[in-house]
């Protein structure tokens, strides 16, 4: 240990980082002294009590792990040192951080939001759930309604934290459109599909806007399918569209806000199937009632 020119990991070791000369003379101090004074016993004290500090320059900074229900661990446990600098596309908000500040949305200011302001009901009535986009970024995903006996939902509105204004954006609506299957999340993506589509929405926290791409018409068999490549801004804004939580827009509707459109008529069958399997594997999302003992599977804890 004298040989090593580095201590930087013996933060708590000052004593072992002299040089091998000095540590030599030392040591035989120690064995030369009075023996009533140093003997075996306290020689082995000395020893111990030294190693155990050595041990303690060794040692790394705390280790926070985020709590999830073990049932549905659609996030799952992760360990994540130094929290302080930790984080979501380069933000200095930390994930845990930005989970309480949703927790904070969701109870107190989501009625502000112009989507939810007509809407009269009580906020504990909400569901919520937390997904990562291909960034890892958290995006806080809002429905008022869920499948009967389960915890999925066919719609959600979904937020996210922009750091630049210090608020909660809205990201995009998930809109259903005939007869769907629930808000699913692949590999960062958000997913929603009905018996006649499917289409994928995915995000980076540092991107200015959010992609979509859709096949229409992959369940008919009359072999007319279209393709369709779609972008809005991030915040999402819009003129056109009051959104309102009570009554769900269309996928029409939202669309229209879209900044461009790129449209594939007469997209061949085995491509459109294609697509579809590429998203066969996505996952439903759970969602949770808005209380403090959901809120738990989701922030930080020490």
């Amino acid at each position: 240990m004298g040989q090593k020119e580095k201590q930087n990991r013996l933060c708590l070791a000052n004593g072992m980082a002299a040089n091998k000369t000095n540590l030599k003379e030392g040591i035989i101090m120690v064995s030369n002294s009075d023996k009533k004074k140093y003997n075996k016993f306290h020689v082995i004290i000395i020893a111990v009590i030294t190693i155990i500090i050595a041990g303690g320059g060794l040692t790394k900074g705390k280790v926070y792990v985020r709590a999830v229900n073990p049932d549905n661990a659609v996030n799952p446990v992760e360990k994540v040192e130094n929290p302080d600098s930790n984080s979501t596309s380069g933000s200095s908000i930390e994930k845990y951080r930005i989970e309480e500040i949703f927790h904070d949305f969701i109870n107190n200011k989501i009625k502000s939001r112009p989507e939810w302001k007509k809407w009269k009901g009580n906020t504990n009535k909400l569901y919520f759930s937390i997904q990562y986009t291909v960034d890892d970024t958290p995006c806080l995903l809002v429905t008022k309604d869920i499948i009967t006996n389960t915890n999925e939902a066919m719609n959600s509105f979904i937020y996210y934290y922009d750091e630049e204004t210090g608020k909660i954006q809205l990201l995009t609506y998930l809109a259903s459109n005939g007869t769907s299957y629930p808000v699913s999340m692949m590999d960062g993506e958000f997913v929603i599909s009905s018996n006649h589509s499917i289409r994928s929405y995915s995000w980076e926290g540092g991107d200015m806007e959010l992609y979509a791409q859709e096949v229409d018409g992959y369940y008919m068999y009359n072999g007319k399918y279209t393709y369709s490549s779609l972008s809005w801004k991030v915040p999402f804004k819009s003129k056109k569209l009051k959104l309102d939580a009570r009554k769900y827009n269309t996928k029409k509707q939202m669309d229209a806000c879209a900044n461009k459109i790129k449209k594939i008529k007469n997209f061949s069958k085995s491509k459109a199937k294609d697509f579809e399997k590429m998203y066969s594997g996505a996952v439903p999302v759970p969602f949770y009632i808005n209380k403090d003992t959901s809120w738990k599977k989701f922030i930080y804890i020490n």
